[in-house]
């Protein structure tokens, strides 16, 4: 499978344990907009899979623009890469991303949290689950008492819960002015 860069599809992050766990990362990229594009092997790669996935990915190319700030069209792909990479296997994609304090303030955070709701209703293969998670709340799960054991000795890091990246608050300029 391609990215839409030509490259490889990549996933931020991956445990292998027990069920796989495959973390997409995203911070700033949630205020652009993306228009879903899928070269040809997707759509066979997806010809068998799970009726909800291949229903998505079928909306998504009879709109691609059905998602302003989600790339959906990422998490499909990653999806099947998943599904095809773990036939056997138990998956999880954990959607991670950045929702500052004053996101109910900012129109491009509130119709992406009301697209990743709506993507995540439309998505239910039993074998790859897919979960949204703000970041603020993944950090909290991994710093409770019951995280895996993976993550006893990973300290809480990466900025925390509210920070992002310098580009972030430009972004968070241009979205506030589109308002």
């Amino acid at each position: 499978m391609r990215h839409r860069n030509g490259g490889p599809a990549t996933l931020d992050f991956l445990v292998e344990d027990g069920v796989v766990l495959a973390l997409e990362s995203e911070c700033a990229e949630t205020f652009g907009h993306h228009e879903a594009k899928f070269a040809p092997s997707y759509h066979r790669a997806l010809a068998g899979l799970h009726a909800s996935r291949a229903g998505e990915h079928a909306r998504l190319v009879e709109d691609p623009l059905r998602y302003r700030f989600l790339d959906a069209a990422q998490l499909v792909k990653h999806y099947v890469g998943l599904r095809n990479t773990y036939p056997k296997r138990r998956v999880r994609l954990v959607y991670a991303y950045w929702r500052p304090r004053n996101a109910v303030d900012i129109l491009a955070c509130t119709v992406h949290e009301a697209e990743v709701a709506e993507f995540a209703d439309r998505v239910r293969d039993p074998r790859v689950g897919f979960r949204p998670l703000p970041y603020d709340q993944l950090w909290d799960e991994w710093s409770s008492p019951g995280r895996p054991a993976w993550l006893k000795n990973t300290p809480r890091s990466c900025g925390g819960a509210t920070s992002c990246p310098s580009n972030g608050a430009a972004a968070l300029e241009r979205s506030s002015s589109a308002r």
